[in-house]
């Protein structure tokens, strides 16, 4: 592993080979690094394979997202979220939903707005025959808001389609993270905009089944 990249690991459960120790605010273990290249070179030829990325509030989660989802070259359905600011301490978050990659932006992200526009086009993305990503950013952020979408996530993440998605640690919600964690085609990741290259690559070759970059050599 790269000198540089011991310092990031997190805590991996499953065995101590790792020498770099590193746990998410809020005790939360994740796999380190090295781990995840195993799985995702390991996952190459699976058919169903679902992403969920966790971090605290500044990492650009959204941003890093579309990076990965582009990278993957796949066809892509569902939403981002976008954050506005309104003055010096104000803001507004919109939606802005993906239909086949072309994108729509919504002025808000309200209940209505989710009911009515954004979980049509998620019903619509699952029933395709053809394969594709779906993108649900900030995944707690809504579940509070709309019970309807709360319902349907459980369909996306069980559903023949990939997903990517991301949800924030101050938002989580802590059962529907555990029934995720207990599923084999489900990677839970931490977050850290310190290592956001390597990140993005390593989960576009696990969403694509492609084989993980490996790290350069530390001399």
């Amino acid at each position: 592993m790269a000198g540089n990249e011991r310092k990031l690991c997190v805590l991996c459960t499953e065995r101590d080979t790792c020498q770099g120790k590193y746990q998410m605010p809020g005790g939360q273990a994740f796999h380190c690094l090295e781990y995840q290249r195993e799985a995702a070179s390991a996952s190459a030829g699976r058919g169903k394979r679902n992403v969920l990325i966790i971090g605290p509030a500044g990492t650009d989660r959204t941003r890093l997202v579309e990076e990965i989802a582009l990278r993957t070259g796949a066809r892509r359905n569902g939403y981002y979220t976008k954050v506005v600011k309104d003055g010096l301490f104000r803001s507004h978050a919109e939606l802005v939903l993906l239909s086949d990659g072309v994108a729509r932006t919504l002025p808000a992200a309200t209940r209505e707005t989710v009911d009515r526009q954004l979980v049509p086009l998620l019903e619509t993305a699952l029933r395709a025959d053809a394969a594709g990503l779906l993108v649900l950013d900030e995944v707690g952020a809504l579940q509070c808001g709309s019970a309807l979408f709360r319902r349907l996530l459980v369909d996306c993440f069980t559903s023949d389609k990939n997903v990517l998605a991301t949800m924030s640690l101050g938002g989580r919600d802590e059962a529907f993270l555990l029934s995720l964690e207990s599923r084999a085609d489900v990677t839970v990741l931490p977050m850290s905009d310190s290592w956001r290259d390597s990140f993005a690559d390593l989960v576009a070759c696990l969403l694509s089944g492609d084989p993980a970059p490996q790290p350069e050599p530390a001399y």
